[in-house]
């Protein structure tokens, strides 16, 4: 017993060190081990040698942080609004990191008459985002939705060099083809730290996270990813100095918020990890803003429309899933009442609302979370909407657990904020939506389309 108390407490004397000194202590220690095991102690054995290994692991995904910059690094501070440069880390201007989940989409290095020319305003046009193979419909990596659209569009707009896509997938050719890939777990810190000395990132968006639905099934792996992940970026944000977009949620909110008009400020207490991640992230962020001067954005969404990628498990992805059913068997399951209205936001707004934001010079936020959206409808809404372009739609209700956590989030945002500081401003409401996915998704409606146009 006494054996074993010495060894617990040195190893949490070494636990802010580096791993390789970790390894070094544990071989130190080997003896002690040896002699538990001949008197039978063979549990006390394997819970010291799994403090050993979380110990590990916490250092690999904080530790590596101070060490390499205690060693390789000094970050000076700078203080908000003035010159962010880093004396001792030589950059080109500017670099754009598109971080993901357990793979981030990493940067770019932007060539000056690409700046000179985001610096006079011309808006991009879309891009999107989802990964569907690796947990089914949450939102990780480059590859997604997000992910990939957002590299065509700021490839377009900076350059396809300068804009580092990563995932923990292996690509499609059209991908390799499209520009610099890597690949990157969100969860390796040592990894993204490496990649963003190599790249010289500028700006990290971090898409990682479980939806709501998927990470109740998996709340463990869902705090990894959503709460693990955002933490490792947020401390390379610091000691890069680095721009960070986090995305947030309807999710953020719960049944104590305001339902209607739901502000940027209010009380939120969401009951999903999902949204509990997202208010985590909100208020870290903010907190590393104020303390460490990290230029932190987030955005609050509401449910995405898009016709580039198949419906997953989210609660709002029934107003996707309608396109489908619609148009390949004519027959729509909901598993949300009729009357559940929520707000919705069409992908190509989506897409842009960020590149807006992250383009939107810092003296003009006033705050550093905000609400956007385009429109509120219910399932009946969207139906009758969809039936203009076939009348033959049959629909019925199957209500599951779904309804539950939609019961707790608003049924419409106040974006009022986003409007009037940095001039955001939807182009699609729902039957421009309705038009743009059936149009997409099955050409042979064309027809039908431009009757209801004319």
């Amino acid at each position: 017993m006494e054996r074993t108390g010495h060894r617990s407490s040195t190893i949490r004397t070494y636990k802010r060190q580096s791993a390789q000194q970790l390894d070094e202590v544990s071989r130190a220690l080997e003896p002690p081990r040896k002699s538990m095991r001949q008197h039978g102690d063979v549990e006390k054995e394997n819970a010291i040698t799994q403090e050993t290994k979380d110990s590990k692991e916490r250092n690999n995904a904080i530790s590596v942080s101070e060490n390499a910059g205690e060693e390789n690094v000094q970050i000076p501070m700078t203080k908000r609004p003035g010159n962010r440069s880093i004396e001792s880390v030589h950059r080109p201007s500017d670099i754009y990191c598109l971080a993901v989940p357990c793979g981030p989409v990493l940067a770019v290095t932007t060539p000056e008459e690409a700046v000179q020319h985001r610096n006079h305003g011309q808006p991009p046009s879309s891009f999107n985002y989802r990964l569907q193979d690796l947990f089914q419909s949450q939102d990780l990596g480059s590859l997604g939705q997000l992910g990939t659209g957002l590299a065509k569009v700021l490839r377009q707009r900076y350059g396809p060099t300068n804009v580092i896509m990563s995932d923990i997938r292996k690509p499609p050719q059209e991908i390799l083809e499209s520009g610099p890939f890597v690949f990157a777990d969100i969860l390796d810190f040592k990894k993204l730290q490496e990649l963003i000395v190599n790249y010289n990132i500028d700006w990290i968006i971090h898409f990682s996270a479980l939806l709501s639905a998927i990470g109740e099934n998996n709340v463990p792996l869902a705090m990894r990813v959503n709460i693990e992940g955002l933490h490792n970026v947020l401390e390379l944000a610091k000691q890069y100095r680095l721009k960070i977009f986090v995305p947030s949620t309807i999710g953020a909110f719960g049944p104590d918020s305001p339902r209607d008009l739901t502000p940027d400020l209010c009380i939120q207490r969401p009951r999903t990890i999902y949204g509990v991640s997202k208010v985590h992230a909100e208020l870290l962020g903010e907190y590393y803003y104020h303390k460490f001067d990290v230029d932190f954005r987030s955005l609050r969404f509401p449910g995405i429309i898009s016709a580039n990628t198949n419906p997953g498990g989210g609660t709002t992805d029934y107003a996707v899933k309608i396109f489908h059913d619609a148009l390949k068997s004519g027959h729509f399951k909901c598993y949300l009442r009729e009357d559940t209205m929520l707000p919705m936001m069409f992908i190509d707004d989506c897409l842009r609302s960020v590149v807006e934001f992250m383009e939107t010079p810092d003296s003009k936020l006033k705050m550093r979370t905000y609400n956007v959206t385009a429109m509120s409808f219910t399932p009946d809404e969207i139906v009758e909407e969809v039936r203009k372009y076939v009348p033959e739609l049959k629909v019925t209700y199957e209500i599951d657990g779904r309804q539950a956590i939609a019961d707790t989030w608003p049924k419409r945002f106040d974006d009022s904020n986003a409007r009037a500081d940095w001039g955001w401003k939807h182009t699609m409401d729902l039957p421009q939506m309705c038009k743009a996915m059936i149009k997409f998704l099955d050409p042979s409606h064309q027809n039908q389309t431009q009757k209801i146009q004319a």
